[in-house]
């Protein structure tokens, strides 16, 4: 009697393993349809929904370099000039060192409102004196609000003691006082209409400006012939 129930109990649980397997099976199969379904949806929504914008990116990539040889060319020129006329301003004024920040866009905000910010471009100094340009790329130029109300204005921005413009002025403070200078002269690059490009600086280090007056014509003078060879090489 034993030995039947033990038979019978046997052939019960191997149909029900039987079962097991086979729903497994099922559901196995079932989940690798679902996903070639799901891979095949995806493929064709790839081809009808963004095999255009795919072709876009394409054409992108296989689009000629924005510098050709002949901006290549110019740019060099330009940025000669501007050298040889920084070159002067170290050798007519005595200064330690002269810099161009040049304006630029700096990109957008999730509203498309533009960042305004500043590079320094273009450098000259003294054989005693550390270069600075490759610390001050891509500056917002919101942090320096007194330094442009004062070139918006008047175009020149005269700091014969950096201490007096600690407490008004902190952001320029901090920008000179990393260049270890005593005197610093800023003169604004703006076009015909008032268009601020950038400005120009003199900063005296070991030296202190031996004639204001005369370094501000200089000054003046340099704006102006690097802001026409800056729109010259535009078009403008």
């Amino acid at each position: 009697m034993m030995a039947v129930l033990i038979v019978i109990f046997y052939l019960l649980n191997k149909k029900t393993l039987t079962n097991k397997d086979k729903s497994e099976s099922e559901n196995l199969n079932n989940t690798a349809e679902a996903i070639k379904s799901a891979v095949k949806d995806g493929m064709q929504d790839f081809k009808t929904g963004f095999s255009a914008e795919l072709k876009e990116i394409v054409a992108e990539v296989k689009r000629p370099a924005v510098h050709t040889v002949e901006d290549e060319a110019c740019n060099h020129a330009i940025n000669e000039y501007i050298d040889s006329q920084l070159a002067c301003i170290l050798r007519e004024t005595k200064a330690d060192r002269a810099l161009f920040f040049s304006y630029h866009n700096g990109g957008t905000d999730i509203l498309g409102r533009g960042f305004q910010k500043m590079s320094i471009t273009n450098e000259q100094d003294s054989s005693w004196t550390r270069p600075v340009m490759g610390d001050f790329q891509n500056i917002p130029r919101t942090m320096f609000s007194v330094l442009f109300k004062n070139l918006a204005k008047q175009n020149l921005y005269c700091i014969m003691n950096l201490e007096d413009i600690k407490d008004e002025d902190g952001a320029s403070y901090q920008l000179f006082m990393s260049h270890n200078v005593k005197q610093v002269l800023c003169q604004a690059l703006k076009t015909e209409d008032g268009l601020m490009v950038g400005f120009i600086v003199a900063e005296f280090i070991t030296t202190e400006c031996e004639d204001l007056n005369r370094a501000k014509e200089i000054l003046n003078r340099k704006s102006l012939r690097i802001t026409g060879a800056l729109l010259g090489h535009l078009g403008g």
